[in-house]
């Protein structure tokens, strides 16, 4: 039965206690009659409270920074793994993507609570010159390859559509999608093969749908 009173007793000694720091923190000390605070010994815990006011909304402001970085960041790598699936690129694009929003976002996040961003743009600097290092080298070697897959689609997109039925060398299938730099079969065994544009320009195809069904040959 005594707990209610008792919480009720400690809360309002925080308040009062954190009230008299506002007010001697102010500059009106005299106030401190009419502040029991003493006697009950919470004078550091609201002190404390008192402290972090004036940084509260700087560390709200943080936490939806990192917040919306990480939703940002997301979105930014489901896109990049999109990407980097259809050019057939041999690299983490999404995760890299990913990393290097968080770090600007972190580095911004950091700067609104005074802590030193220093460190973290080094990180963020190393970062973006490893991915930068990393594309670099992608399309030296692969670059060529990718830019015939792309340049291809081009024609293939107008030579053929999604749900005729063909047959590049030994695989038959239906096509179910014409992407940048692949044709996606799909084979009665129920098996998804994804063709090189590139490779079904320069191939002999066989068209078999009932209005086209003599083979023809790719331009």
């Amino acid at each position: 039965a005594l707990r209610e009173p008792l919480v009720s007793v400690v809360l309002i000694s925080l308040v009062l206690d954190a009230a008299y720091s506002v007010s001697d923190f102010q500059g009106a000390p005299d106030l401190y009659p009419l502040l029991p605070y003493p006697a009950l010994g919470f004078g550091g815990a609201a002190a404390l409270l008192v402290s972090l006011v004036p940084v509260l909304p700087k560390v709200l402001i943080a936490a939806a920074l990192v917040l919306a970085g990480v939703v940002v960041a997301g979105l930014v790598r489901s896109r990049a793994d999109r990407l980097a699936y259809q050019l057939d690129l041999p690299i983490p694009l999404g995760q890299v993507a990913q990393v290097a929003v968080l770090a600007v976002f972190a580095v911004t996040a950091a700067a609104q609570i005074a802590i030193s961003t220093l460190v973290l743009m080094v990180v963020l600097a190393i970062l973006l010159a490893a991915a930068a290092a990393t594309f670099a080298l992608a399309f030296g070697l692969g670059g060529r390859e990718v830019a015939r897959a792309l340049s291809a689609g081009r024609y293939i997109r107008g030579a053929y559509r999604v749900g005729q039925s063909i047959s590049v060398g030994d695989v038959r299938g239906e096509i179910t999608a014409i992407e940048s730099a692949f044709t996606v079969l799909a084979t009665e065994r129920a098996q998804t093969v994804r063709v090189p544009n590139d490779l079904l320009l320069g191939s002999i195809v066989t068209i078999h749908d009932a209005a086209e069904a003599t083979p023809s040959a790719s331009p």
